[in-house]
């Protein structure tokens, strides 16, 4: 029996960690999955340092690492209809051309959404204070979210809609219309990682030490994210 193709497009490298978060080695039933790496054509300098470091990266059949918006756009073409694609790519300039591509290949989008602490927007008093502390920042986060609603705005129309909503919550149900009958709720990777080691003796007495965000993490240096100082932890708002 021929299988589907389920391809998910990422801009993290496959190595051992993101094999188990994004299931390289679990078989679905009828899909065959491959997993397309775009890190080297976003921040090809990022990837080579990684490459050249102990990043435990997995080489893999399914894994293809597209270094160049001519490679990316030759394998969508050789795409045949009825396929179907995740994006975990985040947002670049490659990213809505690719999707309208994919979609005029006949591909169906799917959202598979991860954990994570929920946002708030900050009050009118939460801003002011903002204001007060640094006036520079202030103005700079203003203009770069106006910048980025109306270049949402403009590329509304282009957008292509998922068709599957795989959820880890009902707090990210709320996001997303409940007309949709295409939900399906899911574990975690966080409880299926308990699921997976709840059973496995621990012969040592270790300690697991949690943080929220590293200095100079991957996703601060993919995202071009520069850190002089933590405002948002002066008064506890979150963005």
């Amino acid at each position: 029996m021929k299988k589907t193709r389920l391809i998910i497009i990422t801009s993290q490298p496959i190595n051992k960690f993101n094999a188990r978060r994004f299931g390289l080695k679990v078989n679905i039933k009828n899909f065959s999955k491959e997993f397309w790496c775009l890190l080297p054509l976003i921040d090809d300098n990022l990837s080579k340092e990684i490459d050249s470091k102990n990043y435990r990266i997995i080489n893999h059949k399914s894994i293809k690492n597209i270094k160049t918006f001519t490679g990316l756009v030759k394998n969508i073409l050789k795409l045949k209809s009825n396929f179907y694609f995740i994006n975990w790519s985040g947002m670049h300039k490659y990213n809505k051309l690719m999707e309208i591509l994919l979609k005029y290949r006949g591909g169906t989008k799917i959202i598979r959404m991860f954990s994570n602490v929920p946002t708030y927007s900050p009050s009118f008093k939460s801003a002011l204070i903002l204001f007060k502390l640094s006036k520079f920042w202030f103005l700079k986060k203003a203009l770069t979210y106006s910048k980025n609603k109306i270049i949402d705005i403009l590329y509304k129309p282009f957008n292509v809609k998922p068709k599957y909503f795989f959820l880890e919550s009902s707090y990210q149900g709320k996001k997303f219309n409940k007309e949709n009958k295409f939900f399906f709720y899911i574990n975690s990777f966080d409880y299926s990682e308990f699921l997976r080691i709840r059973n496995k003796q621990n012969k040592k007495n270790n300690i697991i030490f949690i943080d929220s965000e590293k200095e100079n993490s991957f996703e601060s240096r993919l995202l071009k994210l520069k850190r002089k100082i933590s405002i948002r932890s002066f008064i506890g708002v979150h963005f």
